[in-house]
């Protein structure tokens, strides 16, 4: 089984196993090989590079830069006296499989490959021509377009991969104008951004043992359907998370009490 290449390297070798016809298990030693070579798209060519012995029935074939210049799979033929026949497939890449670096294009592989994924959402629903390039402003609303619906795939069960309890400090007056913010630069620090909150409590640390009095979790459209809101945020406190990229945004009834725990 053959393995990737980098386009033009010539310091990589193709490594090939050569058995005897006589029984197809007994490495071929001291043979003289001949090797043809099939680049992507192409017939089967004569090599113009070198094979040297390794041992053991196995050969080393170090390619031209011409031979691996065409990205796509190389089949080498090789072939020998008294030999079964040889035949692997090689992958030549546009970048250094050793490293795992693409080299082509470099630092802005990523940028570019997103860019692509939004040019082609935009040509499949008429914001673009097929081939035309996206404004900076089509390309910023596809961004945060794109943003978002990364965050609702990660919010889904199936992609929650941990599950954490974890106790933060309430600094009273809390409005529900000015939100706590949590994650990795959050006033509440964790991490990530959590993808929900699935239940919380206030933690009454003054007796003992210490109580829990559990919080309602309510979502943006519980807050939207509220006529009084203001009569709400009186009430027992409500917690709500919004994802805001890294961050994401907790929000409380009005509390005037002492500093509380939230767990």
């Amino acid at each position: 089984m053959g393995y990737p290449l980098q386009q033009n390297a010539t310091s990589t070798t193709l490594d090939f196993l050569l058995v005897l016809a006589s029984d197809h298990i007994t490495g071929a030693t001291g043979k003289t090989v001949t090797v043809t070579l099939c680049k992507s798209g192409g017939a089967f060519a004569a090599s113009a590079g070198s094979v040297t012995e390794k041992g053991n029935g196995w050969y080393a074939y170090t390619p031209t830069a011409v031979e691996i210049n065409t990205v796509g799979p190389l089949l080498l033929h090789a072939t020998a006296s008294a030999c079964d026949p040889r035949d692997d497939t090689f992958y030549v890449t546009n970048y250094n499989p050793q490293v795992v670096t693409p080299v082509s294009p470099a630092s802005t592989a990523g940028s570019t490959r997103v860019l692509q994924i939004l040019e082609d959402a935009a040509s499949e629903v008429g914001i673009n021509a097929e081939g035309e390039s996206l404004s900076a402003n089509n390309a910023n609303v596809l961004l945060n377009l794109f943003r978002r619906l990364l965050n609702i795939w990660n919010a889904e069960r199936r992609a929650v991969y941990a599950t954490s309890f974890l106790s933060f400090t309430i600094s009273p007056p809390v409005d529900p104008a000015d939100p706590i913010t949590i994650g990795p630069t959050g006033d509440w620090v964790t991490d990530i951004r959590p993808v929900s909150i699935d239940g919380a409590n206030l933690v009454l640390t003054s007796s003992t043992p210490p109580v829990q009095l559990p919080i309602k979790i309510r979502d943006n459209q519980w807050w939207l359907r509220q006529s009084v809101p203001e009569l709400t945020r009186r009430c027992l406190p409500i917690s709500t998370i919004n994802p805001i990229g890294r961050m994401g945004s907790v929000s409380f009834g009005r509390s005037r009490r002492p500093p509380m725990t939230c767990r």
